[in-house]
């Protein structure tokens, strides 16, 4: 945790209002910054801030100054819904979401119409097929971004007899049978070894008892991405120690995601291991955008981007072109604006919000988890970018999903 750091931050944002003939235009942010998910929270609030600063250095939005409020959730879920009531009661205009738990902020954005953007974190497909509605944007990936690409790439090996193993919790449940969905339609043979799908308590910490049932198993292959978050380092240390991945091919969707790769070590990387992130190291070359965005974060912040980062700093300038677009401060008249708009990423280029499911084009790259020396971190080699284009339900397949549910 960085409170001090985070409030001179903001405080930043939130001075030389007086430069300013209106009231301050108020964005809420609600972000993980204590609990588990505490480090990916603290990303994307740099990343919020880092946009906001610029932003209001060049005029704000609308002659208007951008104030962030932040309110922290504490990872849990009763705490989104909490201070996502708080942050209606202060009149923001618009809530962004630093945080996982977008089931309880979606429910309260279509009760209190307001608009919620899911900004880092929250890229389970349901939240903008069967749960979405008319308030709720998401400017990252939907997950099926993630397991379509990442399972063609694996079809490659050919690989029939799986071993699976995720945490318990419903990313992992999501996750895991669509990539074996996937899978399958590239393969009919592939089928899970019998007594080895394991669902791991999230507080685990000591995962050899499921890597020696999968040892035991010898499967062709293991699925490990419902591993994620703090877990994640601890199970491939273990699983390393086993000889585990020199025995499986292993593979997981979102290990090319530097929130989940920090802290490996280069020895610690197995060089088998295929994988997927939507910002990765090192940053895409053809793309001098993408150094200008991480030499600026890195001066701002003294380290590197993650995800989180980049993904928030795009939610807030997205913010700022759909209100002038709309012409004025207006929630609904947000809601029509953003609809359909692009706005530039400056890592994955143009991306625009479907107007029919308000999902963004966010795509990924897929390759090997390598080290990447330039960065002095773990990154991805022989990375493809692999639009999602053709990965997302269509405006049919959307009203279908949503006529189930609703």
């Amino acid at each position: 945790m960085r409170p001090i750091r985070l409030l001179a931050a903001a405080a930043i944002v939130l001075s030389a209002a007086t430069a300013y003939a209106q009231e301050p235009l108020r964005v809420g942010v609600i972000s993980s910054r204590s609990g588990p998910f505490a480090v990916l929270g603290e990303q994307g609030d740099d990343g919020d801030i880092l946009a906001a600063e610029e932003i209001n250095k060049n005029g704000g939005i609308l002659g208007r100054k951008l104030e962030l409020v932040f309110a922290d959730d504490t990872s849990q879920a009763s705490e989104t819904s909490r201070v996502f009531r708080e942050l209606a009661a202060k009149g923001v205009s618009v809530i962004l979401g630093n945080t996982d738990n977008g089931d309880a902020a979606t429910a309260l954005a279509k009760e209190l119409k307001i608009p919620y953007i899911a900004a880092a974190l929250g890229y389970s497909r349901d939240l903008t097929e069967e749960k979405g509605h008319r308030y709720f944007f998401r400017l990252i990936a939907n997950a099926r971004a993630y397991y379509g690409p990442f399972a063609e790439r694996v079809a490659q090996d050919k690989h029939t007899r799986w071993c699976t193993i995720g945490l318990d919790i419903s990313y992992a449940h999501d996750m895991t049978p669509n990539v074996l969905k996937y899978l399958k339609a590239q393969n009919p043979a592939t089928t899970v070894v019998d007594g080895c799908q394991f669902w791991v308590p999230v507080e685990t910490t000591d995962f050899s008892p499921y890597i020696t049932a999968i040892l035991g198993k010898q499967p062709d292959a293991l699925l490990f991405g419902g591993v994620v978050g703090p877990a994640l380092i601890g199970f491939i240390n273990q699983a390393n120690s086993f000889g585990l991945f020199k025995a499986i091919p292993s593979v997981h969707p979102a290990l090319g995601w530097p929130g989940n790769n920090e802290g490996l070590r280069e020895e610690d990387i197995p060089g088998n291991i295929v994988t997927a992130g939507d910002f990765i190291y090192p940053p895409p070359a053809d793309r001098p955008s993408a150094k200008a965005f991480v030499d600026t974060y890195k001066a701002r912040w003294g380290a590197l981007p993650w995800s989180e980062a980049l993904r928030s700093y795009v939610a807030v300038k997205f913010v700022k072109v759909a209100f002038e677009k709309a012409g004025r401060i207006d929630r609904e008249a947000f809601v029509d604006a953003a609809e359909g708009l692009t706005v530039d990423d400056p890592v994955q280029g143009p991306i625009t919000v479907r107007p029919f499911d308000h999902q963004a084009t966010v795509s990924v790259w897929v390759g090997r988890l390598s080290w990447d020396a330039k960065d002095g971190r773990p990154g991805l080699a022989d990375a493809q970018f692999v639009p999602s284009a053709a990965y997302l339900p269509t405006a049919q397949e959307i009203a279908s999903l949503r006529a189930k549910t609703n």
